[in-house]
């Protein structure tokens, strides 16, 4: 018999998507950390109410104690981020350009032929990257989980 660790999970985004994937890993038995672009004190009171359970972290910490990261954040954000923090992480990245958050970004998003999933693996080389999750509506993840 195996003693298998349940994986601890960071979900970078607090808007609509990160919190209803944090709590579908929080019903499942995962330990989750979340996080945003301002300061972690700013979403306890989120997390008391919608993801208790969850523990708001800067995020930073939230990547350094995860073993699994998942990307649900506005993808010019995820733009500014260093690469090299995801490092070595399983990234399950369920961003979408979608030009009315992110403005306009220059190619090659928007151009034909090249999606967002190309750019973030190529982005994140040293990580192992999984897209999903980016196909269906937040408010559909918990109905249908």
């Amino acid at each position: 018999m195996t003693n298998a660790t349940t994986p601890t999970i960071a979900v970078l985004g607090a808007g609509h998507v990160g919190p209803a994937i944090a709590r579908l890993a929080l019903e499942a038995g995962h330990s989750v950390a979340i996080a945003a672009s301002g300061n972690p004190g700013d979403l306890a009171l989120v997390t008391e109410l919608l993801i208790p359970g969850a523990e708001p972290l800067w995020t930073v910490d939230a990547i350094g104690k995860a073993d699994i990261v998942v990307l649900a954040m506005p993808l010019h954000r995820f733009l500014r981020m260093d690469p090299n923090a995801l490092s070595e992480k399983l990234v399950i990245d369920a961003m979408n350009y979608w030009p009315p958050t992110d403005g306009r970004l220059p190619p090659p998003f928007g151009d034909k032929g090249i999606g967002t999933s190309e750019v973030i693996a190529g982005r994140l080389q040293d990580a192992t990257v999984v897209k999903t999750l980016n196909h269906v509506g937040y408010h559909e993840l918990e109905t249908y989980a």
